[in-house]
């Protein structure tokens, strides 16, 4: 991991030094050369550490940290996490909860992640002018969290496949959608290691549901 982060960073920081102007003015076209290579750079960042984090996962299991924390607040702190990636992409990022204060034992950075992962799946998947939705109800003594989408949906035969790493649906050299197939995979991982499973509901050209469940620890006023 040190030596995959460690060139990148020194890259991402030149990067950085030239976009706010530190080492000379620029042109406007050098502007725009910049632009891309700080894009392309964030996104290399972001497919290192899918990398590493499965990596890890893989060789020595998912360790969780368990807190009580309130759903309600993690699910605004992960709708913060994505309200800028939404808002770039021309998507409305929407959030509804039907229940009062109520509490989940959760182990909060890796389950944030996670959930952070399906939203932005979601946004990524979802046509400029539409809609992902961050859901959470109360049924009995557990709550389901929903990812809802008005995106491209997922062709029936194909939904297990998502979850499998490395993989694409879209294979072809050409494909619009980029990423290593490894984002999915970790999220399963993660919800398998706190008792639960991903569901998927989709239909293609109208978009996808994913779900899982929690237990309810407590419930206050």
């Amino acid at each position: 991991s040190h030596e995959l982060r460690t060139p990148l960073a020194q890259i991402k920081g030149y990067v950085e030094l030239f976009a706010d102007k530190s080492l000379g003015d620029l042109s406007e076209e050098q502007s725009s050369a910049i632009s891309v290579m700080q894009r392309a750079t964030d996104r290399l960042a972001s497919l290192i550490e899918d990398l590493i984090e499965f990596s890890t996962a893989s060789r020595e299991g998912i360790t969780l940290h368990l807190e009580a924390l309130p759903i309600s607040k993690l699910i605004g702190e992960v709708i913060d996490r994505s309200r800028e990636k939404a808002e770039k992409a021309g998507c409305e990022l929407r959030m509804e909860i039907n229940h009062d204060q109520l509490h989940v034992q959760v182990d909060r950075e890796r389950l944030s992640w996670a959930m952070v992962q399906l939203v932005d799946n979601g946004i990524k998947f979802t046509p400029d002018g539409g809609t992902v939705s961050l859901e959470s109800y109360l049924e009995n003594s557990t709550v389901e969290i929903r990812v809802v989408d008005t995106g491209i949906g997922i062709p029936q035969d194909k939904v297990g496949e998502i979850f499998e790493p490395f993989h694409q649906l879209d294979d072809a050299p050409t494909r619009r959608y980029g990423g290593t197939g490894l984002g999915l995979a970790l999220v399963k991982a993660i919800l398998e290691a706190h008792g639960t499973e991903i569901q998927v509901a989709s239909k293609e050209g109208e978009g996808s549901c994913f779900s899982f469940t929690l237990p309810v620890r407590e419930r206050t006023a």
